[in-house]
């Protein structure tokens, strides 16, 4: 990178953080303390100003319960709809809005008919209960692959056997599964994916079972998506070659439902390496692909691309100028005068800055067709102890960092680049990583942070935020011209509450709500709870 390539980007670009008024910029509402029913588990939130909001939680082998709350946040409800009657080993999948409608889905297994079924249930929002009964929408007969997960004390049951993509309009849903592999080698073994869409009504579209082209051993499927006319997309990286000779590449491959096989695009870069990537469509039915690149085989981020899949030619074409890459002088902020000389040193020698461990988080399309793109500094660490006896232990430790955005004006060219310094550490996710709302103009990132970060210098470091260790609720504020402000929310401490920031759910352009725990809502060991309702103050 030149230094006057550099010095045109850096007029664009502030590199320091200033706070802003909380009073001015956002209103913060509190509900009264209340209790979700014993032993439940959050599932999600419905609803908006007007009708209100509907928290969905689940204890199993219980109840599936639906709190209602006004929009002033008064408790008005609480609806447990007993699940003594549902069969043994049922499990909530998710919540999901499609076409304006909230739908709960849940799975079953009969293991003496050995048939796999999935459901969906409609809940009405105004009311904050149930609609109609429950349509079955999928059964197979067929072993579907999943994850083992505790369901109960020594007790297991295979979750995540069904899988859900929504299109960008919400217009389209769709299902897939993967079969079970009679072969366990993944060397000879191709996998059987199964596909079905739905419409927005939840009529389906079309269905299909599809061997993939490769073997498991040359085949890593990425990611998958659905477009507005119910075709499905899967991005795949495809090995070739052996041991050391072995090379890669992507591939996309499109299915709709006159399909028996897939229209394939493959791409591969010819000086430059893929360290992140994803797929996801944009408001006007384009295909996007998008993600992080380095220019080293083993190296850290360089910046990042962005593609998009033309359905007539079947080929990848760049959007805009195709590649972005980060300035050095973005990469260099919020670090100690230490590591900006070892920075400066390493410049001077002609090695680029990279950005270590930087995963793709969303990408999203503003009204005038700016792309902004945002990726996390994630890192999970796993570490092992042995005994005398020979036992293992494992120790997990996650660390869920800097936050880059990158702006791509319509034109193609940069609007902006930011990087918010956050330093989360913790043995358990839970608490940390950050919710992305958007209001239409402005751009928030929320996150739990160390107060020691409230006016961080462009020269200065971000303190460590343990999880689980108070800390602040924060958010930092990206106006359309990159412009950033930061504003401390509440503190953990002296609220004697917690968050989960990754449940936030933002139910309206200017609204965010989530659910907050602790001795701060209510009597008792921490079982209290309080709805937090933040109103960016944006219409």
């Amino acid at each position: 990178m030149t230094k006057s390539h550099l010095f045109g980007i850096l007029a664009m670009v502030g590199l320091s953080l200033s706070a802003f008024s909380q009073k001015k910029d956002m209103k913060i509402s509190w509900s009264e303390p209340f209790e979700i029913p014993k032993k439940s588990y959050e599932v999600g939130f419905i609803g908006d100003s007007k009708s209100g909001y509907t928290l969905i939680s689940h204890a199993r082998k219980k109840s599936i319960n639906l709190q209602k709350f006004s929009p002033s946040l008064k408790l008005t409800n609480t609806n447990s709809i007993p699940t003594k009657d549902f069969p043994k080993g049922y499990m909530i999948e998710r919540e999901e809005e499609i076409g304006g409608k909230n739908y709960l889905f849940y799975s079953t297994w009969d293991k003496k008919s050995a048939v796999e079924k999935l459901y969906a249930q409609e809940i009405n929002k105004e009311k904050g209960e149930f609609k109609g009964s429950p349509v079955e929408l999928l059964s197979s007969d067929k072993k579907l692959a999943g994850m083992l997960v505790m369901t109960g004390f020594y007790q297991f049951n295979t979750a995540g056997k069904w899988r859900f993509e929504v299109s960008a309009d919400r217009s389209r849903l769709l299902v897939r599964y993967r079969l079970k592999p009679e072969k366990k080698r993944d060397a000879v073994n191709k996998d059987i994916i199964g596909m079905t869409v739905y419409d927005a009504s939840l009529k389906k579209q079309w269905s299909k079972e599809f061997e993939m082209p490769y073997t498991e051993k040359d085949m890593d499927n990425e990611d998958y998506q659905v477009d507005a006319k119910g075709n499905v997309y899967i991005l795949a990286k495809v090995y070739t070659g052996e041991k050391k000779d072995r090379e890669s590449h992507y591939e996309v491959l499109m299915y709709d439902k006159e399909s028996s096989k897939p229209s394939i695009s493959s791409f591969k870069f010819t000086d430059k390496f893929v360290r992140s990537i994803a797929i996801t469509e944009d408001k006007n039915g384009r295909m996007l692909i998008a993600g992080y690149y380095s220019k080293q085989k083993n190296g850290g981020t360089d910046g990042a691309f962005l593609l998009s899949y033309d359905e007539a030619s079947k080929s990848m074409k760049n959007v805009h100028k195709g590649f972005y890459e980060f300035p050095d002088d973005v990469i260099k902020s919020f670090e100690t005068k230490r590591v900006q000389k070892k920075m400066e040193k390493a410049a001077d020698k002609g090695k680029d800055q990279e950005v270590a461990n930087l995963v793709f988080r969303d990408l999203l399309i503003e009204d005038d067709g700016s792309i902004v793109l945002t990726g996390e500094q994630y890192l999970l660490v796993v570490t092992t102890t042995t005994d005398s006896k020979g036992h293992v232990t494992y120790h997990y430790t996650y660390y869920y960092q800097d936050i880059y955005v990158l702006c791509v004006a319509p034109d193609g060219s940069t609007r902006w680049i930011k990087k918010i310094p956050k330093n989360q550490v913790s043995g358990s996710p839970s608490g940390l990583g950050f919710h992305h709302h958007y209001d239409g103009k402005n751009h928030y990132y929320f996150f739990v942070d160390n107060a020691k970060n409230m006016n961080l210098k462009k020269d200065e470091a971000p303190a460590t935020h343990s999880g689980g260790w108070g800390g602040l609720l924060c958010c930092v504020k990206l106006d359309e011209n990159g412009k950033d402000s930061k504003s401390s929310i509440f503190d953990f401490r002296e609220e004697k509450l917690s968050v989960r920031i990754r449940d936030f759910e933002s139910v309206s352009s200017s609204q965010i709500i989530g659910r907050a725990t602790g001795k701060g809502a209510g009597k008792g060991k921490g079982k209290g709870s309080k709805l937090l309702l933040i109103d960016t103050g944006s219409k």
